[in-house]
């Protein structure tokens, strides 16, 4: 992934980078490698967050924890607040459904 500008947080490192197709593609599918579950956040303790925090949930600790999107477009902002398996869902927006095939297959998701 494209590291905008790397940020100590707590113990860990946050990678920063732009929110494109690209890097949020490539977050999903190292977090999946990872045998993690991507997931984003636009909120925290009911406040909007000026960013996107890409998670990856319960990955065996090869990739990072989370990635800071910024530049998010106010359109995805909504389309991730919207519901659940926001993976899945942007990967089907973008027409990457072979990502979904293969790692579906895996019966977390």
């Amino acid at each position: 992934m494209e590291r905008l500008e790397r940020i100590t947080v707590g113990h860990g490192i946050v990678p920063i980078m732009d929110w494109t197709k690209k890097n949020v593609t490539k977050f999903i599918v190292g977090c999946l490698e990872d045998e993690g579950y991507p997931m984003f956040k636009t909120r925290f303790a009911g406040r909007e967050l000026p960013y996107v925090l890409g998670i990856c949930w319960g990955g065996r600790g090869e990739f990072p924890d989370s990635v800071k999107f910024l530049n998010v477009p106010e359109k995805y902002r909504e389309f991730l607040e919207e519901g659940y398996k926001d993976w899945m869902r942007l990967l089907k927006l973008w027409k990457e459904t072979n990502i979904i095939k293969e790692y579906k297959e895996g019966e977390l998701f």
